[in-house]
């Protein structure tokens, strides 16, 4: 991940966020091009997705939320949970998925579970950032948000 600046404002850390999200919503559009163009390929581009989105819920779970949440900041507990399920579930999807295509499953059974997972992935991310983000610049103090900016910068890329 490039070095991002520190900044005197949560902005830094929502237009990283909202940067990740726009790539994986491409990600999801080259995905289902594929589906159409070149059936054989999307396997392919979905196991880079995969990667992509299991890293970016590991930099919102165990460094955005982790900093924002503390204490349970913030107050609807309502929005947390669903966020918090929302990953669970696609990451439950993803590595669902992955083993079909690993299987080499043909595509015409896998891609409807995708199409499940991107009907409320999608929905997903608008809700972060329209809803999680602005409550983030909100809560957290600048020297919070640089704290996040470094963390992200410091998680490895694979689980360990």
């Amino acid at each position: 991940m490039a070095k991002i600046k520190k900044q005197e404002t949560g902005m830094a850390v929502n237009d990283l966020l909202t940067a990740e999200h726009a790539r994986l919503r491409k990600s999801v559009a080259e995905i289902q091009a594929a589906f159409e163009k070149s059936p054989s390929a999307a396997g392919d581009i979905f196991l880079r997705f995969k990667d992509a989105v299991r890293l970016h819920f590991r930099r919102e779970d165990e460094v955005y939320f982790k900093i924002l949440d503390d204490g349970k900041r913030i107050s609807n507990r309502e929005l947390m949970h669903d966020i918090r399920n929302d990953h669970a579930a696609v990451v439950f999807a993803l590595e669902s998925l992955a083993i079909k295509i690993r299987k080499q499953v043909p595509v015409a059974e896998w891609k409807p579970k995708f199409d499940h997972m991107i009907s409320f992935f999608l929905p997903h991310l608008d809700q972060e950032e329209k809803e999680l983000f602005p409550e983030g610049a909100r809560i957290l103090a600048a020297e919070q948000m640089n704290q996040i900016l470094e963390d992200m910068q410091n998680l490895p890329e694979q689980q360990q």
